[in-house]
């Protein structure tokens, strides 16, 4: 499925490798505004869970700060809503499906879009990463942000999918798939498991014997934060050992330690900043980059672990 080419050119812009993150995807937001005060053309854009919502919304010609806007006034209830096929989980998409489609009309399929845009999502019952390149837009970002237990599965024809960030969770082979000629740049949430193991783990709360069924409560609280801790470890771990195997031309790491995936009372303009300064630090390295002349798809990269699925 690799394109290849093999005489020098010099890129006419960047390919994106947008990761998830959750919350923490409003710095996608930041970096994306330095990129377009800087006039940085962006070739394309692959991205998981929150980067292919980004992503998305980014390459149907929305612009940074209209996709922030849009993002914050979002009301909460929006989670509660389910649709009729949407499986067993803790919240639904009907809400988010219906906000999407009115956000993007006219835009309804990837065929329409005005930069090329790949989603990544995880086959449940392949046991594979899929592609979405083509097809209905809303419900392949649907499917890339389809985090297990917490959304239901998307059905995509005969494929049930969940969040790409299970297994591939900075898409750097999808962004070169779509732009060969173009350096990609991955940009990263996922704070490395070193950093994660330096934070306090939860402590357990004080024996009080008339708290009676809430300490019970609490004690169930405390081991699912320290599932989440050991979860957390684990996906960053495979978050970095796939971008030393994928070797992006450029990896730009937004430091949001303190911030959970999931976390609701956050500042949004605080991880937005954080997106914008790791994009300043990052901007000389991307123009030498574009000065560069470069052989692109130089090298064959592995799919073999990977669905490219069709339109459903």
């Amino acid at each position: 499925m690799t394109r290849r080419a093999w005489w020098p050119v010099r890129p006419k812009g960047i390919a994106l490798a947008l990761g998830g993150g959750g919350v923490k995807g409003y710095a996608h937001l930041g970096f994306l505004s330095v990129l377009e005060e800087a006039g940085i053309p962006v070739r394309a854009i692959a991205g998981t869970s929150i980067g292919a919502w980004v992503g998305g919304l980014y390459a149907a010609g929305k612009r940074a700060q209209e996709i922030y806007d849009w993002f914050v006034q979002l009301p909460p209830d929006l989670i509660r809503k389910r649709r009729e096929q949407d499986l067993p989980a803790h919240w639904g998409l009907g809400g988010f499906e219906e906000a999407l489609q009115r956000f993007l009309h006219p835009i309804r399929r990837f065929e329409d879009l005005h930069i090329p845009f790949g989603a990544v999502t995880v086959d449940l019952h392949r046991g594979k990463v899929a592609y979405l390149t083509q097809g209905p837009l809303v419900l392949a970002i649907l499917a890339s942000g389809a985090l297990p237990g917490v959304f239901p599965p998307v059905q995509w024809g005969d494929h049930t999918l969940v969040d790409g960030g299970v297994l591939d969770n900075v898409p750097v082979r999808l962004a070169r798939w779509l732009a060969p000629d173009a350096p990609v740049v991955a940009v990263v949430l996922t704070t490395p498991p070193e950093e994660l193991g330096r934070r306090p783990l939860p402590t357990l709360g004080e024996r009080i014997p008339m708290l009676g069924g809430l300490l019970k409560r609490w004690r169930y609280t405390q081991a699912l934060a320290f599932f989440l801790r050991a979860a957390d470890m684990s996906a960053s771990s495979l978050t970095y050992m796939r971008l030393k195997l994928d070797r992006p031309e450029m990896v730009v790491r937004v430091p949001l330690a303190e911030f959970t995936a999931l976390a609701r009372d956050v500042d949004p303009q605080v991880i937005w900043q954080r997106g914008r300064e790791a994009a300043l630090q990052a901007l000389p390295a991307i123009r030498q980059a574009l000065r560069q002349w470069r052989i692109p798809a130089r090298h064959q990269d592995d799919f073999s672990d990977v669905i490219f699925l069709p339109a459903p």
